[in-house]
């Protein structure tokens, strides 16, 4: 897939992942609005150490050395899947915000991540998933053949 696409897809992603987490406190009382943002900052934070720690390992099945090799120039793919991650972790910590706090996520987000989906990503993102040999495309597979195909008309 095109850098320049997978790019664009990642900055289309980051005003989401950072005005969803507004959008929700400003739900409940001014009184809680910084304990919902804590949340949900801490859950994104703790989000991207999981992604970066073993996530984007699992979900393409990686050799675990290969992802902090400074050497290698940051895998752009990295950063797009791990945009889409962390909107699904925003997403569902400001559906729960107000019965759980930032100590529950602390623990959720690492055991989502490495139980729930990393396996399921792995399904469609990994050239060996299950749903990927079946022909299956995720958005920014679906959004770059469209893309390309007008770019070559």
């Amino acid at each position: 897939m095109d850098n320049n696409y997978l790019l664009l897809c990642t900055l289309v992603m980051l005003p989401m992942i950072l005005f969803v987490p507004v959008m929700y406190a400003n739900r409940y009382p001014k009184a809680e609005l910084d304990h919902h943002l804590t949340t949900m900052m801490v859950a994104v934070l703790i989000g991207i150490a999981s992604w970066l720690s073993f996530g984007n390992v699992e979900a393409f099945h990686l050799v675990s050395h290969q992802l902090f090799n400074l050497a290698q120039p940051l895998d752009i793919n990295l950063v797009v899947q791990m945009a889409f991650y962390l909107y699904a972790v925003i997403m569902f910590t400001g559906t729960v915000l107000q019965r759980l706090n930032w100590q529950f996520f602390a623990g959720f987000v690492p055991l989502w991540t490495l139980l729930v989906y990393a396996p399921l990503a792995n399904l469609i993102w990994s050239p060996h998933g299950l749903l990927n040999q079946l022909g299956a495309l995720d958005f920014p597979a679906v959004w770059s053949s469209i893309y390309q195909r007008a770019s070559h008309h």
